[in-house]
């Protein structure tokens, strides 16, 4: 994916592309944000547990629902009893300062798409996480860091009644802690 050349968050990029995974040669920085997306009678959604390097971050999506006699009143991800119904049942998105945003499941009729998704210059992938049908933590990926501003995580999810909803930080939290990535020794000396 090549990103444009013109957005903030583009010195995070290593040779014009976007880093698809965290990288295996540091240690992330941490950050203590922690955002609730939506709480509802029926629905608490929520991202934590940022984990932040240089070109990349990592965090926790997660998505609790009331039960009734421990059967959740509707699926997040899965499709309803096996068919699907030709929409995104859940979406998780970000919005950088400069208006560039990315949606989770832009195009895809189930949770996250095969690959993640890639607009505008920014990635966002699904990785993986665990949980039961009522509620799930999933690991999320985006690139790169936003440079500056106010960065936005939002959801929506129209078969269970959530209309599109933002929460914003300042993105100088997350550049604060991907500048406390202790890189290994061997990422330390130059080739």
């Amino acid at each position: 994916m090549q990103p444009s050349s013109d957005g903030p968050g583009d010195e995070a990029l290593e040779g014009g592309l976007l880093l698809e995974r965290p990288p295996g040669d540091a240690v992330p920085g941490m950050s203590e944000l922690a955002l609730v997306l939506y709480s509802g009678p029926e629905v608490l959604v929520g991202v934590h547990g940022f984990r932040v390097w240089p070109g990349g971050m990592l965090f926790v999506l997660s998505v609790h629902q009331r039960t009734v006699r421990g059967i959740p009143e509707r699926r997040l991800w899965l499709e309803q009893y096996g068919e699907s119904i030709g929409q995104p049942l859940f979406e998780l998105g970000v919005r950088f300062a400069d208006g560039r945003q990315v949606w989770s499941a832009q195009g895809y009729g189930r949770f996250g798409g095969p690959a993640g998704s890639a607009q505008q210059g920014v990635l966002l992938q699904l990785r993986g996480g665990g949980g039961r049908a009522e509620d799930f933590n999933l690991d999320c990926w985006l690139a790169p860091v936003p440079a500056s501003g106010l960065v936005g995580f939002g959801c929506r999810w129209s078969v269970g009644g959530i209309e599109e909803t933002w929460q914003y930080t300042d993105a100088a939290t997350l550049r604060a802690a991907a500048e406390r990535t202790i890189p290994a020794p061997w990422a330390r000396t130059a080739p």
